[in-house]
């Protein structure tokens, strides 16, 4: 299964365009009450999903597999140019770094 780091990303890049898409229907909502209802009902549920998401980051990244993926130094780029098809310059330790950071804010 892995550090499951790619979940993550997956699932707080599609929560954050969906609270993106309800933020702009209550933008065009000045204009037309229909997109206001349906932008701030969006924005309802995306809070929830947005907890969710909150929640699951911090249990991939603060797991037992999470904490291990952490001490890493193996890289996760995928360079065709290197011998090895994987570039140093991002690493699992570099990943969690970048989601702890992410989280904290």
């Amino acid at each position: 299964m892995g550090s499951r780091f790619t979940v993550v990303y997956k699932f707080c890049g599609i929560t954050f365009v969906c609270n993106a898409l309800s933020f702009a229907c209550i933008v065009v909502g000045a204009w037309s009450l229909q997109l206001r209802v349906l932008g701030l009902c969006g924005a309802c549920f995306m809070g929830c999903v947005s907890c969710a998401a909150l929640i699951t980051t911090a249990v991939f990244r603060f797991n037992t597999m999470g904490k291990l993926a952490s001490l890493s130094t193996c890289p996760t780029k995928f360079d065709a140019s290197a011998p090895n098809f994987a570039s140093d310059k991002r690493t699992y330790s570099s990943d969690a770094g970048l989601i702890l950071g992410i989280w904290i804010a």
